[in-house]
């Protein structure tokens, strides 16, 4: 075996190391934890809103009667 086959990486050594591996891998916002609040508060208002349509024009959807 040669140095690279043996050579295993332990990470970064430095506060500087760690924080540019950080911002080497950060690719988009969009998994971001404020991303992901926004989103599901979209997603809430959208719910609303068509259920607020179903009201409105009388086709509300019925509870299922099985359980």
């Amino acid at each position: 075996m040669n140095f690279l086959q043996e050579y295993r990486g332990r990470g970064p050594r430095t506060v500087e190391g760690v924080e540019r591996i950080v911002r080497a891998n950060f690719k988009h916002g969009r998994r971001c934890a404020s991303a992901r609040r926004e989103q599901a508060a979209f997603t809430r208002f959208v719910r609303a809103c068509r259920a607020t349509i179903r009201k409105v024009h009388g086709t509300e959807k019925k509870q299922s009667q099985d359980s």
